[in-house]
Parts: C-alpha cells; structure tokens; sequence
C-alpha cells in the first residue's frame, strides 16, 4: 500500500519539507511520484522506521476494485463465477471491494474496461483485482500494468498460476493473437454488407 507524504508527515512526526529535504539527500526515498509529480511511499517502509510491524494497522484497510470480463453475453454463468471468486478473494483478504468494473467481448473498446481506466488516477486503488490475466486485456497487459503502478496500483490476478516458464508464456501470447484476430474477423461478418 502506498502512501502521500502528508500521511508520512503524520505518522512519522516531521514536517513535508523535511521529508522532499530527505528525499534530495537520500535518507528517504519514496517509492515512486505520481505524474503530477506528487510522492507515494511504501506504507510498511515507513512503519518498519516508526519500529512498527510491517503488516498496515487493522484500521487500514486495502480499498480494491474489481473487472470481471466475459466473451460474450451468453456467459453469464462464468460472469457470476468471476464475480463471486472475486468477492470472496477480497473478503479473506481484509480487502475493502469498493467497486466492480463489468465488461463482455474481446475488443479493446469495452466501456467499463476503459471507465477503469479512467477512474485509476482518480479512485487510486490499492489494487485490482481480477481472475485471470487475460479477462484483463488479450494483449497489452505490460502497459496497463505499468500505468496502474504509477498510480500505487496493483493488478491481483486471483486464480492464476505465478510461475510460467518462457515457453508457455511466448504460447500463451499467440493464442492471445489468435483469439483476439478471430473475434476481430466474426464482428465483421456479422456486419451486413
């Protein structure tokens, strides 16, 4: 969980000006800055100075939201499935699931999936979380990961295996192709000419 210096400022008893003093002189860096330039520091960082567990207080909850993405309509079934695996991933967690982002199809244009998008530097969510990779995004997924990390984010990924080697990963990126071209090529035919 990431933290604004201000919230560093309170708990570590010192003004915001000494904290961006420490983060010139190297005594304290923070994890990452924002694109507007504002600093986030990693929260059990700060409590292991404070001489603190490095678990965040019970009070302190994980905010997350959820995306749970299907094919197409008639998958309804799997939709709850996600749906409910989601809930509960968030609920053994201590995770507080303020919102659940819905979407069916395979394009890149789905409009929860891009509201998501949007609200990620707004909400700034400490995580999101789905079931398997590619319910996120076919392809593409290094980026959206790289802008959720900007912004403190997580991608929590419930279900799926953490370690695949090289080879499976490089077939698991062409079957991404594939399935992506192939749902490209049944919307065109489903357009009258």
């Amino acid at each position: 969980m990431y933290i604004s210096i201000g919230k560093v400022s309170q708990l570590l008893g010192t003004s915001i000006s000494t904290l961006r003093r420490w983060d010139l002189t190297n005594i304290l860096k923070p994890a990452f800055c924002t694109l507007g330039g504002h600093r986030r520091y990693h929260l059990p960082t700060i409590l292991e100075m404070r001489g603190e567990a490095t678990s965040p207080p019970p009070a302190i909850r994980p905010k997350v939201v959820a995306y749970a993405r299907v094919s197409e309509h008639k998958q309804k079934g799997d939709l709850q499935r996600q749906i409910t695996s989601i809930r509960k991933y968030a609920s053994k967690h201590d995770m507080e699931l303020t919102r659940i982002y819905i979407a069916s199809g395979i394009n890149d244009r789905r409009r929860q999936f891009l509201q998501m998008l949007q609200h990620i530097p707004v909400l700034r969510p400490d995580a999101i979380l789905i079931t398997y990779q590619d319910r996120l995004s076919r392809f593409g997924t290094a980026v959206i990961q790289l802008m959720c990390h900007m912004f403190g984010t997580r991608i929590i990924c419930i279900c799926q295996p953490k370690n695949e080697d090289s080879q499976t990963q490089l077939v698991n990126g062409v079957i991404e192709v594939i399935t992506s071209y192939a749902g490209r090529l049944h919307r065109r035919r489903s357009i009258p000419t």
